[in-house]
């Protein structure tokens, strides 16, 4: 191996390493999803927006996230980061417990 090929295996072998903690990560949250430690969030976005007359598109602006992010909120895929939801309740001038509750 010359010095060019040895300096292309480190960016490699780092990203597989990264790669690998998050899938692994991601596979130890998701055995929680069977256990009662885990709860998915409930959020009245959508109904927040349509009050205002506002698009995900507008509210992503606002939030400075990507129009996707609020589609997947509302559809409940994804809970949101407390910031996230802090940032949301102040854009409609309401608690966070206003828009979001912990599913029972």
């Amino acid at each position: 191996m010359n010095e060019q090929n040895i300096l292309l295996i480190f960016p490699v072998a780092a990203l597989a390493v990264t790669l690998g903690l998050y899938f692994l990560k991601a596979k130890k949250q998701m055995q929680y999803k069977g256990d009662e430690r885990w709860k998915m969030i409930k959020n009245r976005i959508k109904e927040y927006r349509a009050k205002y007359d506002m698009k995900q598109e507008d509210l992503a602006k606002l939030v400075g996230v990507r129009r996707e992010t609020i589609g997947n909120l509302e559809k409940g895929r994804y809970n949101p980061s407390l910031v996230l939801a802090w940032n949301i309740a102040k854009v409609f001038n309401v608690l966070i417990e206003d828009i979001f509750t912990v599913e029972n």
